[in-house]
């Protein structure tokens, strides 16, 4: 994204930049698609390919544990639900 941040961009400008996230994001879900959830079914709250890519994002924007990723998630979730 420009400069701008999405908070001052226009309604046009926002949604053409969510439909670019999801352009780009689309090949790496697809790379993780497949990834068994070894998780049993009670008490899961996310998606495991949420989690995990949460988790890469997170290591890529300098997490270097499991409290910076948590951190990460919640402080990008706005834009991550956008997915």
């Amino acid at each position: 994204m420009s400069q701008r941040s999405r908070s001052t961009c226009s309604k046009g400008e926002k949604e053409a930049q969510e439909r670019e996230d999801k352009k780009i994001l689309h090949p790496w879900l697809e790379q993780f698609a497949e990834i068994e959830d070894p998780r049993g079914k009670k008490g899961i709250q996310h998606p495991l390919l949420s989690i995990v890519m949460i988790a890469i994002l997170a290591v890529i924007g300098g997490a270097t544990g499991w409290e910076d990723i948590e951190t990460y998630g919640e402080s990008h979730e706005a834009w991550l639900s956008t997915f």
